[in-house]
C-alpha cells in the first residue's frame, strides 16, 4: 500500500480544508500498513518425544543392594559422572544439597543436578529430571521451555527424638591409641545395623554418624524405613548434641512429576501430580532399599573426620537457614527437626536422581515420554493490524468493484494524469452523470454547458456525434438546425493551426 499526498492550492479555502483533512488521514493507512509487516518476536508449540530413566526387571541387578559387587559401574563423560554408587563419587553434589534444602528467605531452594550440564532444580528435584541436558537434542537453536510427565518415587521423611531408641556407641578405642575406635549400634524398629568408627578427632562429641534399616524385619510396609543418627557425646550441648538420637521414618510413594524446564535460564520446576501406575516400577523393593541402603553407606562415610563430621555440619547448616527463615536467634528442637527432615529429602532426592541418570547414561534404560516443546519464532505483524488491514483492502475492493459496475468498466476513459486531482475526479467519472449533473446545476438552460454531447465509433469506423438525451433545446446550444434528442450526427473534423475543428 502505498500513500502519496498531493495539495493543490488553486481549490477554494472550504475544499483545501478538506483536502487538508484527506492529506493527514492518508498516514494512517501507512501506518496501520506498517505495523502489519513489522517482525515481532512470539513462541511457538510443538509436540516431541522425551527419553525418561525406566526401571526394569534386568536393571535391578545392578540397582538393588544384592548387585553392589556390580555398583562399580562407572560411566565419564563431558557431561558429568554416571554411577550406581553416588554416595563414593558425587559425594560434593549431595553434602551441597543437604546443606541448603531449606530456604533462608523467601526466595524457593536451589538445588544441583547431579551432571555438568549446567541446569539447576528450582525446589526439589524429587529425583526425576535426569533427563534434562541429556537427551533432549530437540534441533532448535530457539528452544525456550518444554515440558513433559515423568514416573518416579515421592520421597518423604518425618524425623522425630527418640530417647528411647536403643541405639548407641561402644567405645573400642585402645589404651594409647591416637585414634578414636566406635561400634555403632543400631537397633531399629525393622532391623538391626552395627559398623565400626575410627575418628581422628580428639572429642567424642566430634562425631556424628546415622544408619538406615532397609530389611523388612517386623514392618510389613517394604516403602518404610527407618533412620537414625547417633553422637557418642550424647546430647549434652556440644557440637552434635541437638541431633543425637534424630529418628526418621521415610516413605516412598509411585508419583507422577510435572518436569517443567525453562531452557533460557536453565532451571528445572518439579511438582507432584498424582499417583504413578506401580506396575511401572516392578519389584519396586528392591529400588527403595537401594536408595536406604546408600544413607548406611554416607553414615559411614561421613561420620568424622579430625574436626568433624562432613554430614553432621550440612545438617546443622540448614538448621540455621530454617531458624533464619523463622526469625529465631538460636536453634530449637521444632527447627531442627524440620531441617533435618528437609536434609533427608534432599538426601534420598540426590540419591534418586543419580540413580536415574545412571539408568540413562550406563545401561540405558528409558522410554518415551510426550513433551510440549516452546521455541522462539518471529512473526511478521500483529493480529490488530493485520486484521485492520484486510478490512480495510476488503472495503477498498468494494469500492473498486462498485465503480467498475458504476462507470461501466472507465468505458471511454480518456487519458490523465493519477498525479492531478481534477483528472482523476473526471475520468473515473466517465460513463456516470455526476459531474454533468454538478455542472448542469452550476449552469442556467441555455448555456453552452447544458450541451451534453458524446463521441462514439459506430460499425462503419466513422466518428459519431451523439447528443444526450437531457441536452437543452436546439435554439439553445451552438449546433445550428433544430436537431431532436439524441439525434446523431456525423462528425468531420479539419486541422488549423494546430486546432481540430468541427
Amino acid at each position: 500500500m502505498i500513500v502519496i499526498s498531493v495539495l493543490y492550492w488553486t481549490l477554494s479555502p472550504p475544499k483545501q480544508v478538506v483536502l487538508l483533512l484527506f492529506i493527514a488521514a492518508s498516514f494512517a493507512p501507512a501506518a496501520i500498513w506498517a505495523g502489519a509487516i513489522t517482525p515481532l518476536i512470539t513462541s511457538i508449540e510443538t509436540q516431541k518425544h522425551i527419553a525418561v530413566p525406566q526401571y526394569t526387571n534386568p536393571t535391578y541387578g545392578i540397582v538393588s543392594p544384592s548387585g553392589l559387587a556390580n555398583e562399580s559401574l562407572v560411566k565419564i563423560t563431558t557431561q558429568g559422572t554416571f554411577t550406581y554408587r553416588p554416595e563414593l563419587t558425587l559425594q560434593g553434589i549431595i553434602l551441597d544439597n543437604m546443606r541448603q534444602a531449606s530456604s533462608a528467605n523467601e526466595q524457593p531452594i536451589i538445588q544441583s543436578k547431579m551432571d555438568n550440564v549446567n541446569y539447576r532444580y528450582r525446589g526439589r528435584s524429587y529425583g526425576v529430571g535426569s533427563s534434562v541436558g541429556l537427551k533432549t537434542s530437540f534441533g532448535s537453536p530457539a528452544l525456550q521451555t518444554y515440558q513433559y510427565v515423568e514416573p518416579g518415587l515421592l520421597a518423604t521423611s518425618n524425623c522425630i527424638y527418640n530417647d528411647s531408641s536403643a541405639c548407641f556407641f561402644e567405645d573400642l578405642t585402645p589404651e594409647g591409641f591416637t585414634l578414636q575406635v566406635y561400634n555403632a549400634v543400631f537397633q531399629q524398629p525393622n532391623a538391626n545395623e552395627s559398623y565400626y568408627i575410627a575418628s581422628a578427632g580428639q572429642r567424642d562429641y566430634q562425631v556424628l554418624t546415622v544408619s538406615a534399616a532397609s530389611g523388612k524385619g517386623i514392618i510389613s510396609d517394604d516403602w518404610t524405613y527407618y533412620t537414625t543418627m547417633i553422637s557418642p557425646a550424647g546430647r549434652k550441648g556440644h557440637q552434635y548434641g541437638m541431633l543425637h538420637k534424630v529418628q526418621c521414618e521415610i516413605k516412598y510413594a509411585p508419583t507422577n512429576f510435572d518436569v517443567f524446564v525453562n531452557a533460557t535460564n536453565g532451571t528445572i520446576v518439579v511438582t507432584p501430580t498424582g499417583p504413578a501406575d506401580q506396575a511401572l516400577f516392578p519389584n519396586y523393593t528392591d529400588l527403595t532399599r537401594a536408595v536406604t541402603h546408600r544413607i548406611y553407606n554416607i553414615g559411614q562415610l561421613f561420620s568424622s573426620t579430625q574436626w568433624g563430621s562432613p554430614m553432621g555440619d550440612a545438617l546443622l547448616n540448614n538448621a540455621h537457614n530454617v531458624a533464619l527463615a523463622h526469625n529465631e536467634s538460636t536453634l530449637r528442637n521444632e527447627t531442627v527437626l524440620e531441617a533435618v527432615s528437609a536434609s533427608m529429602d534432599s538426601m534420598l532426592d540426590s540419591m534418586l536422581g543419580a540413580l536415574s541418570g545412571a539408568q540413562l547414561m550406563v545401561l540405558n534404560a528409558s522410554s518415551n515420554e510426550d513433551v510440549k516443546v516452546t521455541s522462539q519464532a518471529v512473526m511478521v505483524g500483529g493480529n490488530i493490524w493485520i486484521y485492520i488491514t484486510s478490512v480495510i483492502n476488503a472495503l477498498l475492493t468494494i469500492v473498486f468493484l462498485i465503480e467498475v459496475f458504476r462507470t461501466r468498466t472507465w468505458e471511454y476513459r480518456p487519458d490523465f494524469d493519477y498525479m492531478n486531482v481534477q483528472d482523476l475526479v473526471i475520468a473515473t467519472s466517465a460513463g456516470g452523470t455526476a459531474v454533468a449533473a454538478s455542472v448542469n446545476k452550476l449552469s442556467s438552460l441555455g448555456s453552452p454547458s447544458s450541451v451534453r454531447i458524446r463521441l462514439v465509433e459506430d460499425k462503419t469506423g466513422r466518428d459519431m456525434l451523439v447528443l444526450a438525451e437531457d441536452m437543452a433545446d436546439a435554439e439553445h446550444s451552438n449546433i445550428g438546425g433544430q436537431p431532436r434528442r439524441g439525434q446523431t450526427f456525423q462528425l468531420t473534423t479539419t486541422r488549423s493551426g494546430g486546432y481540430e475543428q468541427i
